[in-house]
């Protein structure tokens, strides 16, 4: 089995998943329609757990209990069920679970060989299907597949040569946007495909962390160019792939990587995290920028230690990881209005590292 400490600190960026209103005031909702909880990821002793905070009362409530790593949760579009990846089956490699927004009623879903992850799991925006990514077909093929969530119905959607992660569905739930190096097995790009896996088309040859718009008319990223080094900017696309635009252009922003841009709810701002390039890995300098679109493509400086960003459902409140103590140690969750104000703490006994869940 991978070393999964290398994996966490070369691999991972923390998860951070916020559901509808609560908090007392501090704490506006991400995603819609959720039911006012953050799920989040802590280490224990034995192992990396799942837990749950609701935000009407500021009860935490530990949902996973083993001497395993349990991570990645993601929820129904409903609350009531959290899909989550595990390898607390000693036999078995990293599968995907189910269980109730409250813990109960664990279920595993997928059963692989032990040397092989299924992880990052998504459900479509009706709550009926699961997408996930798996490297069952080899251990450098990691492809996209899709299940039913009883775990029936397993399809590999992308049967690529390369590896292809990190799927995005479309507010219409009719495509998937994913990033796959299977054009060049030295470059990630960005592409597309139906939720049946037809249509697949490469809409940016260089490119990650897609996002779709509420709208669905663009496509938000992040892509490495030399200008004039190389470092990665915020890039925005029509669906087809027609139409880049780089806007992640402020001052100093050659300096510095940008990464991980996500659409508000109303489509018309964008907030990314950003690191500092010629430093160290173990303090990278992170800090949370908003582009306003609607405000010729202005860029907003939000906060100097904070990472992997959220927007409430109606975009009024950011919610993000920020660490305690350099270089990245102990991570906690705070939250703040969109111009930056209003900052909060609502989560500070040490989060981790993981991948982050779009919604």
């Amino acid at each position: 089995m991978k070393n999964k400490i290398l994996y966490f600190l070369l691999c991972s960026i923390p998860i951070i998943q916020v559901v509808s209103d609560g908090c007392s005031g501090l704490l506006e909702s991400i995603p819609p329609a959720y039911n006012g909880k953050i799920a989040f990821v802590a280490a224990t002793e034995a192992g990396y757990e799942i837990y749950l905070l609701d935000c009407t009362n500021n009860n935490i409530l530990r949902l996973t209990d083993n001497e395993c790593i349990d991570y990645s949760p993601v929820f129904s579009p409903d609350g009531s069920k959290i899909a989550f990846e595990s390898d607390r089956d000693y036999s078995a490699g990293e599968e995907i679970y189910i269980m109730d927004a409250d813990g109960k009623n664990q279920v595993r879903l997928t059963y692989t060989n032990p040397l092989s992850r299924d992880r990052s799991p998504v459900f479509t925006h009706d709550g009926s299907k699961i997408v996930f990514v798996s490297n069952r077909d080899g251990e450098d093929n990691q492809e996209i597949y899709r299940m039913d969530i009883t775990g029936s119905n397993q399809i590999n959607l992308t049967n690529s040569s390369g590896n292809d992660v990190n799927p995005v569905f479309s507010p219409d739930n009719t495509e998937i946007a994913y990033v796959s190096n299977h054009d060049d097995v030295n470059v990630y790009g960005i592409y597309k495909m139906n939720t049946d896996g037809s249509g697949k088309i490469r809409l940016a040859s260089v490119g990650q962390s897609p996002d779709f718009s509420p709208d669905g008319k663009h496509i938000v990223f992040n892509a490495m160019i030399q200008n004039p080094d190389w470092n990665d900017e915020i890039f925005i696309m029509n669906t087809d792939g027609s139409n880049k635009l780089r806007i992640s252009d402020y001052p100093g922003s050659t300096d510095r990587h940008d990464r991980n841009p996500k659409f508000s709810p109303d489509g018309s701002t964008i907030i990314f995290e950003s690191f500092q390039r010629y430093v160290h890995i173990s303090n990278p300098n992170p800090e949370l920028y908003m582009i306003r679109i609607n405000e010729g493509k202005t860029v907003v400086k939000l906060s100097s230690n904070g990472f992997s960003p959220a927007f409430s459902p109606d975009g009024s409140k950011i919610a993000y990881l920020s660490p305690q103590y350099p270089p990245w140690i102990c991570p906690e969750i705070r939250i703040m209005d969109i111009a930056g104000s209003n900052n909060a703490i609502i989560y500070n006994n040490c989060t981790d590292y993981f991948v982050f869940q779009p919604f």
